[in-house]
């Protein structure tokens, strides 16, 4: 502390505090990581005493600023530090900055998730799908893709996702949707398209998070990626009840129209169309065409499918038979609904005001179905039992299973 009046003319305090602050740059500049108790010292040892400041000054005498950059200098190098410009030690290390659009995450091999890019891309990596200390780049390629999908909505940047290590494991990516873009568009019509080498997107799938507003996808490798919205439209569906469910089945290729545009969905359903729906819908495998029921041809485009939801406990036959071109009652698809959602039968009594013309076997289906919200009435309380089912018809218990069941 002064020893006087630090306002008196002859002071000098004016001119001394900015000359130390300047020394005290000047070492911070060279060797960043002293503490300010050291920096302190440092100063103090390079003062040149003078006997006319003697009890005036704190420091008894004026700082030598060249002998404080000097003995900065000659300072050892931290510990675990090299040598700097300047011959002095290396200051701290300056976090990498990344280019605008650009995410790194640094994986702990643990589970892991990050949201990235301001909310538009979030990143679940499980246990072991990447080896600690790996990188995965995400970047904002660009905010319109090239080449889109005829009749394909853009409704998401293109993000492009590296990583040097192939995933172990698959990566669950969820891609932030535009709403304004998407309109009165349904979002489960919206599906995650990669992008091949040769330019073209290809459809991976995907499905929606409402609660996010993202398309989810589990990846197992990397790419670029982007979502599109691909409404499909009919000629004969708008107004229909059913309008949306078969939009956006047909968006994702469980269910097609015919070539004049129509849909036809009033029209019945038979076994055999069944069977390639569900075949389709549950992504099962239909190489095996080798049939156990002797009025379905090994050669016949529906025996892949016969065989694989036969495989699956989901459909039956009875007699060695199959029934292929047999149109499928709606007490039929309540039994079959229940076993692709994986619900057991329970001991219910159907609530239908024909609930007497529903067969004894299927009373119970019937009911638990209905319980789940899988199958409906077709008015005044009616369910129909023996009525066909129609495409729409199907069309509405797929979009009910696909949201039990988390696909869409």
């Amino acid at each position: 502390m002064l020893g006087y009046d630090p306002y008196e003319a002859w002071s000098g305090t004016s001119m001394a505090a900015p000359f130390v602050s300047g020394a005290a740059a000047l070492a911070y500049s060279l060797r960043g990581d002293l503490p300010p108790g050291q920096l302190i010292d440092i100063l103090k040892a390079q003062v040149t005493t003078l006997p006319a400041l003697a009890g005036k000054v704190a420091s008894g005498g004026t700082l030598n600023a060249a002998k404080v950059v000097a003995y900065v200098r000659s300072l050892p190098p931290p510990s675990g530090g090299g040598g700097g410009g300047g011959g002095g030690g290396a200051a701290p290390p300056k976090k990498e900055e990344l280019p605008s659009g650009t995410a790194v995450v640094t994986v702990t091999g643990g589970q892991q998730t990050a949201t990235l890019l301001d909310g538009r891309v979030t990143l679940a990596l499980p246990a072991g799908a990447l080896p600690e200390g790996a990188k995965v780049t995400v970047k904002l390629a660009s905010e319109t893709p090239e080449k889109p999908p005829a009749g394909a909505l853009v409704v998401s940047p293109v993000i492009s996702i590296e990583s040097a290590t192939t995933p172990a494991k698959p990566v669950k990516v969820g891609f932030t949707l535009d709403m304004a873009k998407l309109g009165s568009l349904d979002p489960r019509v919206c599906l995650v398209f990669r992008q091949e080498t040769d330019g073209i997107w290809r459809p991976v799938g995907g499905r929606f998070d409402p609660g996010a507003n993202q398309v989810v996808v589990e990846l197992d490798h990397f790419s670029n990626y982007t979502v599109f919205g691909l409404p499909k439209e009919f000629t004969d569906t708008t107004g229909h009840w059913a309008a949306k469910e078969i939009s956006v089945l047909a968006a994702r290729n469980v269910i097609a129209g015919y070539p004049d545009g129509s849909f036809k969905p009033e029209k019945p359903l038979t076994r055999a169309e069944l069977a390639a729906l569900l075949a389709g819908f549950l992504s099962l495998e239909t190489t095996e065409t080798t049939s156990a029921f002797g009025d379905v041809p090994p050669d016949a485009w529906y025996a892949g499918a016969v065989a694989a939801v036969r495989a699956r406990g989901l459909m039956a036959g009875a007699g060695g038979r199959f029934r292929p071109g047999a149109t499928l009652t709606r007490e039929e698809l309540a039994a079959v609904a229940l076993r692709v959602a994986g619900i057991s039968i329970q001991d219910l009594t159907p609530a239908f005001a024909d609930a007497q013309r529903i067969a004894p076997w299927a009373r119970q289906a019937v009911a638990t179905a209905a319980a789940a919200g899988l199958v409906k009435g077709v008015g005044n309380e009616r369910f129909a039992p023996k009525a066909p089912v129609t495409r729409a018809q199907m069309a509405a218990i797929l979009y009910r299973l696909a949201a039990r069941l988390g696909l869409y």
